[in-house]
């Protein structure tokens, strides 16, 4: 690697510690750097769909767990949300990028994760979901997720 291009690697590098990129945008001296695809074992997702009650218990109280309710008794709510929490159980400042697949739903919904500094070993994400992406039925929705970016700092 020549000086002019680790001093470019270096200001990329110190940039992205100042402003919260998308972790999609870094440049490939950064991504080399920062990537890491084995910390994903240290992170704890969870997604779920839940409705305006559950949500407003998750944002209260950080801890609560929560129940997946069945297709039907989120059709039956005036709301409904894809809620994500993410928990970082590694020593390093993760952040990246998540995308979340809805059942009926073609393309997946990307969560950008904002690094997890010091004691915030979690963070939460709501979005807001259109209720007829919902089958009409009593089976719980099945959520699944994949780690797009993931990098340490």
């Amino acid at each position: 690697m020549t000086k002019k291009q680790l001093l470019g690697v270096l200001a990329s590098s110190f940039f992205l510690l100042l402003v919260p990129l998308e972790a999609r945008k870094l440049d490939p001296g950064s991504q080399m750097m920062f990537s890491c695809p084995w910390y994903v074992k240290k992170m704890q997702v969870e997604c779920y769909i839940i409705n305006r009650e559950q949500l407003a218990t998750a944002f209260t109280s950080f801890t609560s767990p929560l129940t997946q309710l069945t297709n039907k008794e989120l059709l039956n709510s005036s709301e409904i949300y894809l809620f994500v929490r993410i928990t970082n159980n590694g020593e390093y400042i993760p952040f990246g990028t998540l995308d979340c697949f809805v059942p009926g739903v073609k393309s997946p919904f990307p969560i950008e994760v904002i690094k997890m500094f010091g004691r915030e070993k979690f963070c939460q994400y709501a979005l807001r979901l259109d209720p007829m992406v919902i089958d009409k039925n009593e089976k719980k929705p099945t959520l699944t997720y994949k780690w797009v970016y993931l990098y340490r700092l």
